[in-house]
């Protein structure tokens, strides 16, 4: 399963259409903003669910922007090893983003095309390239 962090109801609605295009209908959870992705993580936690194998998160976001959630993630043992892609808009957070342990950086494309086959590439990296705790697929 894939976490989907993002503000934006169109970002999100044109994010899930691309994992879509690419295959992954049912494969994603989409939060609001990183209060929401972390509520969903410990819930998972203290559930025993499937946690993602894959987090995105927006790095501007109200409540919790990408860049705290993902010092949380970080900070959680449990939760340390999940890979995490910022994605945005611009590039100005690109070195506080690594510093903090994101996985990748993705700005978002302006053509819904380039972001169908920018999903699909990344995706594909991380559930068929890298050895990961868990499945994509799941």
């Amino acid at each position: 399963m894939i976490l989907v962090a993002d503000d934006d109801e169109e970002d999100r609605l044109l994010i899930e259409e691309a994992f879509v295009q690419n295959g992954l209908f049912g494969h994603t959870h989409f939060v609001e903003d990183g209060e929401d992705a972390i509520a969903f993580l410990k819930n998972c936690l203290c559930k025993g669910e499937t946690l993602p194998s894959l987090i995105m998160l927006d790095v501007n976001m109200p409540r919790k922007s990408g860049l705290e959630t993902l010092q949380v993630i970080r900070a959680t043992p449990k939760l340390k090893h999940l890979p995490v892609l910022m994605m945005t808009s611009s590039r100005r957070e690109i070195e506080h983003s690594y510093d903090l342990g994101a996985n990748s950086y993705l700005v978002k494309p302006v053509l819904f095309n380039d972001l169908i086959q920018m999903l699909g590439e990344v995706t594909a990296y991380w559930r068929d390239t890298v050895s990961l705790p868990t499945d994509l697929a799941d």
